[in-house]
């Protein structure tokens, strides 16, 4: 039995604020089942990691989301 395939993909995700670099190549998958969780200390980049994959934030990469390329939409349609 193979696992099924991830409902989310980051890769070499990269986001800046005004310009300001805060999260640089980022790559994830989140699998179809179980429970995922995020964790770092402080200042890391979880946040902006979040905000970049929804488009809040000017971001480079990829984000797929159920197989479907997703980082060219706009953040209302994401969510």
């Amino acid at each position: 039995m193979s696992a099924p395939a991830p409902i989310l993909t980051v890769s070499h995700l990269s986001a800046s604020i005004a310009g300001q670099q805060v999260v640089e190549d980022v790559s994830f998958e989140v699998p179809a089942t179980g429970i995922t969780a995020v964790l770092g200390r402080n200042g890391v980049g979880k946040t902006s990691s979040i905000r970049g994959i929804l488009g809040l934030i000017h971001r480079q990469g990829e984000v797929t989301l159920a197989g479907e390329r997703i980082d060219g939409l706009p953040t209302h349609r994401i969510v």
